[in-house]
């Protein structure tokens, strides 16, 4: 009974160690333990957290092997990272309205500010720049991981969550571009997915507009806030406020409907008139039989899966993220190099 009573204030449910009176029954300190354990716990999970059940975490585990092996079978190899780095280190290649969502935390040795990873790209882009840098080129990395970005929960997304994904270096050819499509698409076969589409941006596009506008960093997040809710009425007022030149305006006010199918490029070009909007991503042009490319917002160059009827077998319709680019080359997978085939 001692032991027990011992693990019991361990826990921190009993806070007084009971004294044992000479004589005292021991069903008296049997009672004492199971008062002490009938004090009200508190077991729900923190604001966006959340439990993977024994069904769900099968799920969740069938869906990362699969995602992983066809990643393999292309020629990429695992990387895994550090959950939690130095702040200021995270920090260095994280878009700013990323880093104001990171999980910061004080390093008790050395005073220094830590953070909880909330985009793993960095991670690696610094990984291969240092440790890595004198692996022949081109690299490929693989990663399925946990990141964690201290937003708004709402339906099916938390604080934390998962990615799997891939990161291609030092190939710079539209090769490069159908290699990564090609494998996204692979990769929601392999899960038995069917009806998808897959989205594609240019961040440059943006990035150059808001830099030939002069804005600040704080208005370039409240662009950026704005374009990811097509809030057009808070759009035109970060506009006015700016008073950037005319066709920098139009380019702006523009963003929320540029998208669509290969027509949105010439629209694009129309207003693009600074260097770094113009430049010509190496997009390619990639015929994938039972799937569709089309656009979104302008954010950032994604791949994604969402609920749409496919196309007949054969029919492919190419669309592209608001981009500045009207190059359209082709590319077949015989000229893509043997290790990601």
């Amino acid at each position: 009974m001692r032991a027990g009573l011992a693990d019991i204030e361990a826990t921190g449910i009993c806070r007084t160690e009971p004294r044992r009176a000479h004589g005292t029954p021991l069903t008296q300190w049997a009672g004492l333990a199971v008062l002490a354990t009938m004090r009200p716990l508190h077991p729900q999970l923190p604001k966006g957290a959340r439990v993977y059940l024994p069904d769900e975490a099968a799920r969740k585990r069938h869906v990362e092997a699969r995602l992983l092996d066809v990643f393999t079978r292309w020629g990429y190899r695992e990387i895994v990272t550090s959950t939690f780095e130095y702040a200021d280190v995270l920090a260095m290649g994280t878009d700013e309205g990323v880093q104001e969502s990171m999980f910061k935390l004080v390093d008790r040795e050395t005073g220094r500010m830590l953070a909880l990873r909330a985009d793993i790209t960095p991670q690696i882009a610094r990984i291969v720049a240092t440790r890595l840098r004198d692996e022949p080129k081109p690299v490929r990395l693989a990663y399925v991981t946990n990141v964690f970005r201290y937003d708004e929960p709402r339906a099916s997304h938390y604080r934390e969550f998962y990615q799997a994904g891939v990161e291609l270096i030092g190939l710079e050819k539209p090769e490069a571009e159908a290699e990564i499509i090609a494998m996204a698409i692979e990769g929601l076969h392999a899960l038995g997915l069917t009806g998808f589409q897959i989205d594609l941006g240019h961040p440059d596009f943006f990035r150059g507009l808001c830099e030939e506008a002069g804005a600040e960093p704080a208005r370039v997040r409240e662009l950026r806030a704005a374009l990811a809710r097509k809030d057009t009425s808070a759009l035109e007022r970060i506009v006015t406020d700016l008073a950037p030149a005319a066709h920098v305006g139009e380019a702006l006010l523009a963003l929320p409907s540029l998208f669509g199918h290969e027509a949105v490029l010439e629209r694009a070009a129309g207003v693009a008139r600074n260097k770094r909007s113009a430049t010509r991503p190496s997009w390619t042009w990639a015929r994938c039989a039972g799937s569709t490319t089309t656009p979104g917002p302008t954010s950032r160059r994604t791949c994604r899966a969402s609920a749409r009827r496919s196309p007949p077998a054969g029919d492919t319709i190419t669309c592209w993220r608001a981009s500045a680019t009207t190059a359209r080359r082709s590319a077949s997978p015989s000229t893509w190099p043997a290790s990601s085939r």
